[in-house]
């Protein structure tokens, strides 16, 4: 029973029991209005809902932290090795110890004097003089004098003694006139003089060799050819 009709009815009964509302009257389109504002006000209203439950009294789960990527490391392709020399650093030369020096006369120098020298000597001129040298030697131009120096090789000619503490070499096509002295002798070319060796001479195909030859051991290749006498010591 609506509230309206409860009203209604208990003011019917009031009525026939003979009871006045001298001092209240009622308003019938108030209360109609009032009633319904109520009854819509209670159609309206809904139960109030735990976020946490159901409508059915059931727990609702509850969203789970999602986990966050980890960051990946950055990985980069390679560059083909012909793509990548343009930011290659040019290489550092490497430091140049040097370790000798020499001394050259040129192939148009012509020396009138005697010449000496502490360091090698390359002789590609000409040297009318005598020739001291503290290192090697290499003679591809001509000396008109005696030579001394720790190691010759001899490409060009020498009119004069040639005196060595290590080994002489008289390559071929060379010519020496002169004695020759020195720990080993080896002479592919023409030689006047006589030789002295602390150890061997070898005489190999194309050697003309005129002079006594003085060592311990002695080497002849075929082709060779020896005018004097070989004399041979311990």
């Amino acid at each position: 029973m609506s509230r309206r009709t409860e009203n209604n009815f208990k003011k019917a009964v009031n009525e026939l029991l003979g009871y006045q509302y001298p001092d209240e009257e009622v308003d019938d389109e108030t209360d109609d209005e009032t009633y319904a504002y109520e009854e819509e006000e209670e159609d309206d209203e809904e139960p109030e809902v735990d976020v946490n439950m159901g409508r059915q009294g059931q727990p609702q789960p509850q969203p789970q932290p999602q986990p966050q990527p980890q960051p990946q490391p950055q990985t980069y392709a390679r560059e083909p090795e012909e793509k990548m020399e343009y930011i290659r650093q040019p290489e550092t030369p490497p430091v140049m110890s040097i370790t000798k020096m020499e001394s050259t006369i040129a192939e148009d120098m012509e020396i009138a004097g005697n010449l000496s020298s502490k360091t090698d000597l390359n002789i590609y001129g000409r040297v009318s003089g005598n020739v001291n040298c503290g290192g090697s030697i290499l003679l591809s131009g001509s000396a008109n004098g005696d030579v001394a120096a720790l190691d010759i090789v001899i490409r060009g000619s020498v009119t004069g003694n040639v005196t060595v503490a290590g080994r002489a070499v008289i390559e071929t096509g060379a010519w020496v006139k002169g004695d020759i002295i020195a720990k080993n002798i080896i002479t592919d070319g023409n030689t006047e003089g006589d030789m002295k060796a602390e150890e061997i001479v070898v005489f190999k195909g194309s050697s003309i060799v005129t002079g006594n030859i003085y060592t311990k051991m002695f080497e002849v290749n075929s082709g060779s050819k020896v005018k004097g006498m070989i004399h041979t010591y311990d």
